[in-house]
């Protein structure tokens, strides 16, 4: 199965879609509702859905189990994007701001817990901006850098073809 955010340009929604890969591969939706839905991501024993919805007025990020929906569980409180599972399947990762955070998923669900602040790159709506290395010790990760600062100094060359020609030939 391959899950992606479909975004309707006549609705403006966006919202969660499943591909088939095998059988029938025709896309169909799995979560359309009012709100805005995006960045899917499945843990790895298949039993979880993480996403990103905007139903109470703020991104938060969820869970549902899967494949049948119905239990919902709401995992930040205070904002959240950008869900990614730990390859055990145990851990769920987010950013809320410049908190990275955690909430482990042995057996159900726990608290969230900030693992470390900074100014880090967020994700938008299409995908992350960070990764988890394989064995989980170390995250990956891009630096908000200094915006660069206004020039000092400005250059203005007048004439510049004339000193152009000179320096290169013409071929006449």
């Amino acid at each position: 199965m391959l899950f992606y955010m479909e975004h309707n340009r006549l609705t403006s929604n966006k919202d969660i879609w499943v591909l088939p890969l095998e059988g029938d591969r025709t896309p169909r939706p799995l979560l359309q509702t009012p709100a805005q839905e995006f960045g899917p991501t499945l843990s790895p024993d298949g039993r979880w859905l993480a996403y990103v919805s905007d139903e109470t007025g703020r991104q938060e990020v969820y869970v549902r189990n899967y494949p049948d929906l119905g239990r919902v569980i709401k995992i930040s409180s205070e904002g959240g994007v950008s869900p990614m599972w730990s390859s055990a399947g145990d851990y769920l990762y987010f950013r809320q701001g410049r908190k990275m955070m955690a909430v482990s998923f042995l057996p159900e669900p726990g608290i969230p817990k900030v693992l470390f602040e900074g100014d880090f790159v967020l994700g938008h709506r299409w995908g992350r901006r960070y990764d988890l290395s394989p064995d989980g010790k170390r995250f990956l990760m891009i630096r908000e850098s200094e915006p660069p600062s206004s020039p000092t100094q400005y250059n203005i060359v007048l004439n510049w073809f004339d000193e152009l020609k000179q320096k290169v030939e013409t071929g006449n």
